[in-house]
């Protein structure tokens, strides 16, 4: 007969892979995977949001200060 794996014997790295499975891992691979795409989404748009208002900012065409051309 085949002996059986004692848990005991495997060191924790091990032991924890054997205990949740594949499916369990490779859902926690997708949930990392996708919020490093949302994060790298949302830090796009905070660079796209910033350049708009630089450019808002100085825009020469715009007269100095808030006063309109008589």
């Amino acid at each position: 007969m085949t002996p059986m794996i004692d848990a005991m014997m495997i060191p924790g790295a091990a032991a924890t892979v054997l205990a949740v499975g594949p499916a369990f891992l490779g859902v926690a691979v997708a949930l990392v995977a996708g919020a490093a795409w949302l994060a790298s989404g949302a830090a796009e748009e905070i660079r796209r949001t910033a350049a708009r208002e630089w450019d808002m900012r100085h825009d020469e065409t715009q007269p100095p200060g808030d006063r309109l051309a008589a």
